[in-house]
């Protein structure tokens, strides 16, 4: 996971250069009730699953189980830069 947030940071900072960016390591469950109590914007996570909730949008970036999730904050954003 390590390899795809540093080019997405490092992308994003570059796009973005007053945008603010917290990394954390937890598991998918705790990611997403984060992502739902608008601690975070966007999650990048390996999904094992596929996840069927209406409060959140779930992109497939990756040709393998990899997915992010916006939250409801971002709806109707794109995820892709």
């Amino acid at each position: 996971m390590l390899p795809v947030t540093t080019v997405m940071v490092d992308r994003m900072s570059r796009q973005y250069p007053n945008a603010s960016f917290r990394l954390a390591v937890e598991s998918t469950h705790i990611l997403l009730r984060d992502l739902r109590e608008c601690a975070f914007e966007l999650v990048i996570s390996r999904m094992l699953a596929p996840a069927m909730d209406d409060d959140l949008c779930m992109d497939s970036h990756f040709p393998y189980d990899w997915q992010s999730s916006r939250g409801p904050t971002t709806r109707g954003q794109s995820a892709s830069p």
